[in-house]
């Protein structure tokens, strides 16, 4: 399996990308995620976002988390439909999150925006 998936190149990044994933969107959750699903604009180069508000904890806090979850999107790309653009918002929790948690909580919504091709393992 090749684990050349850069994120960086998939990044929505610019503020009309936002707006037209939050009107054309799907929207889920989970307890500790907020998932928003539209078709993607550019089909050959769906994005994808991860936003932790800054009162979740400091910028190292925030920034493992958000390695995390793009670690597990890295070694799941095969099971991800690729046409569609996601915002993933990670809720506020007292408890520290372990890579567990969040990989299981990250499948069940992904698999609640249909975005989840097959039952496979994570």
């Amino acid at each position: 399996m090749n684990f050349n998936y850069s994120l960086k190149s998939k990044r929505l990044n610019k503020q009309s990308q936002f707006t037209y994933v939050f009107k054309n969107c799907i929207k889920k959750e989970t307890h500790l995620l907020k998932g928003y699903c539209a078709k993607a604009q550019n089909p050959d180069n769906p994005g994808i976002a991860i936003v932790i508000n800054r009162k979740f904890g400091n910028a190292v806090k925030r920034n493992r988390y958000r390695r995390i979850i793009r670690e597990i999107i890295r070694h799941n790309q095969y099971s991800l439909t690729t046409s569609k653009d996601l915002i993933l918002i990670l809720k506020r929790t007292n408890k520290d999150l372990g890579y567990k948690d969040i990989q299981e909580t990250l499948r069940q919504l992904l698999e609640q925006l249909t975005i989840w091709k097959t039952n496979d393992a994570l």
